[in-house]
């Protein structure tokens, strides 16, 4: 004290470098309060900027809005449903068709229906909101609510452009009248190998769903299927000829 008052200029220097040291450095406490601030006036604004994207998107032309949304989730079909006045946006997403085929040129696809309802009943938006499959616009030909935590899924039943399950028949091979493949009745017998089976598919649904063309008769299932274990399936048609006379 005594040297301060000695030398009052020393002193007045020292309070100087104390205070301007408090204004460069401040206390840590009074730097969180600021982080604190911020975050919290980003998390009261993050909702009205959701509702402002929300509501221009939502005014969108349709084609717009699906083509936003592809870019942005890559791999989600998004459709917009009008209902009453109201704009409900709902997606299905992970649209895939099925591992084996259905039956003749048919295979079965499905997909989650996922997005905000408003409070619609979600098993109505699946059968209402449409897809598209192999550029066709298609409604659900079901649908199914797996319960909680697993939603609503839609079922399509697709019979065109499925080459894959596009089986045919081989040679028809003419096996005779009343062959005992064959029905009891004048009837002359054919047999053909069913071709370009997929492996885990049924034989027995892909033989009798796929149509012939035999000696200027069309015929949509055969008579008969069996399979062999070493050379695959076949498929058995009549065809009523007079010249194979009645059976005795």
């Amino acid at each position: 004290m005594a040297l301060c008052t000695s030398y009052k200029h020393l002193c007045q220097d020292r309070e100087v470098l104390k205070w301007s040291n408090t204004v460069r450095h401040p206390p840590r406490n009074r730097v969180f309060l600021y982080l604190l601030l911020v975050g919290i006036l980003f998390l009261l604004a993050t909702p009205s900027i959701l509702a402002a994207a929300f509501l221009v998107t939502s005014h969108l032309p349709n084609e717009v809005f699906s083509h936003l949304m592809g870019y942005w989730l890559p791999g989600v079909t998004f459709s917009t449903y009008h209902a009453h006045g109201s704009i409900q946006d709902v997606a299905w997403e992970g649209l895939k068709g099925g591992e084996h085929c259905l039956r003749y040129a048919t295979r079965e696809y499905t997909a989650k229906l996922v997005g905000q309802s408003d409070g619609q009943d979600m098993m109505k938006l699946c059968k209402d909101v449409p897809v598209q499959i192999h550029g066709r616009t298609l409604f659900t030909d079901f649908c199914q609510d797996l319960g909680f935590g697993r939603g609503v899924w839609g079922f399509w039943v697709v019979d065109f452009e499925e080459p894959d399950c596009e089986t045919t028949w081989g040679k028809f091979i003419d096996l005779g009248c009343n062959a005992s493949l064959c029905n009891e009745s004048p009837v002359r017998c054919f047999e053909s190998h069913l071709e370009h089976l997929q492996a885990g598919s049924n034989w027995q649904i892909m033989c009798t769903t796929t149509p012939a063309d035999i000696a200027g008769h069309h015929f949509s299932t055969p008579v008969n299927c069996y399979n062999s274990a070493n050379t695959g399936t076949y498929g058995v048609w009549d065809i009523v000829d007079s010249s194979c006379g009645e059976i005795i």
